[in-house]
């Protein structure tokens, strides 16, 4: 299969739990995906969305992760780097 749907609950920093749903599309190297979901902490949830995103497996085993999307309505983007 070369496309995928999930969702998602995990808890960051001991008290800030984030929930959502994603899906991608596997082309070559390369995954387009987007997810959006909330982002809860001391009672206050505030929604996020990423799209038009895209996740690359470089020759090094490194995977480049860039996102664009939304936060709290805050316009967030870049780049992240994940090791295998």
């Amino acid at each position: 299969s070369t496309s995928a749907a999930v969702t998602f609950t995990a808890t960051c920093a001991s008290n800030i739990n984030v929930s959502g749903a994603g899906a991608g599309t596997l082309s070559g190297n390369a995954i387009d995906w987007g997810a959006s979901g909330l982002v809860a902490q001391g009672g206050v949830n505030c929604p996020f969305t990423f799209t038009n995103s895209k996740a690359t497996m470089g020759t090094d085993g490194q995977v480049a992760v860039n996102y664009s999307g939304s936060v709290c309505g805050i316009p967030v983007s870049g780049t992240e780097t994940v090791k295998k």
